[in-house]
């Protein structure tokens, strides 16, 4: 079993990693960190809210998700009047 390299050889190939990435697959391993650590934000937060923070988000979520089912019925019923014309 080989041995994991230790000091400037390790930080070589993990220089040469870092190149082989193109700018798009960073771009998109960035992007997702931060969708990450958003998530990981609003579930902390989330624990630490009071009871009527807690009821009043949940409100609003409850709310929102209304709003895009509504949403999504409408633009159904839009392709179906369309497909009849």
């Amino acid at each position: 079993m080989p041995k994991p390299k230790k000091g400037k050889a390790a930080k070589a190939v993990k220089k040469d990693e870092l190149r082989a990435l193109t700018k798009v697959e960073l771009a998109r391993k960035n992007d997702k960190l931060k969708a990450d650590l958003k998530k990981e934000q609003q579930e902390l937060g989330k624990m630490v809210m009071t009871k009527r923070q807690r009821k009043l988000f949940q409100e609003a979520e409850k709310t929102e998700k209304s709003k895009k089912e509504t949403a999504k019925a409408l633009l159904a019923k839009k392709k179906k009047l369309a497909g009849k014309k």
